[in-house]
């Protein structure tokens, strides 16, 4: 009965060891995998800044190009009013200078007239 309790112990012993060998294999293997996964996140990070960097500078472009935009447009505006403030005057002087032209060729007509009443 010894002898059986000590093969059934030899028998423990060499499935514990084997045991024992399998876990450290899959302890090296899933180290592996971690490794693996944290090369993985560290050029998933340096990605990741390297985007973030980008868009910064893009962001400040079209910062840049806004306000140049917006610039453009203010002046387009400043012209544009200064253009009817303008068109206004030159339609006033355009006026005026009918209803003188009128008022000389009135003139004209009538010193025409007075000069043919007294031929």
């Amino acid at each position: 009965a010894e002898r059986n309790r000590t093969s059934q112990v030899d028998e423990l012993k060499v499935q514990l060891s084997s045991s024992q060998e399998e876990a450290a294999a899959k302890v090296s293997e899933l180290e592996g995998k971690v490794e693996s996964s944290q090369g993985t996140i560290c050029q998933m990070t340096g990605q990741i800044s390297l985007l973030e960097g980008e868009s910064a500078e893009k962001t400040k472009q079209l910062d840049e190009k806004e306000s140049a935009l917006t610039e453009a447009q203010s002046a387009l505006t400043s012209l544009q009013e200064s253009h009817e403030v303008e068109a206004t005057s030159l339609r006033d002087r355009i006026a005026s200078l009918e209803q003188e032209s009128t008022r000389i060729a009135a003139e004209k007509d009538d010193a025409l007239d007075e000069a043919m009443a007294r031929v």
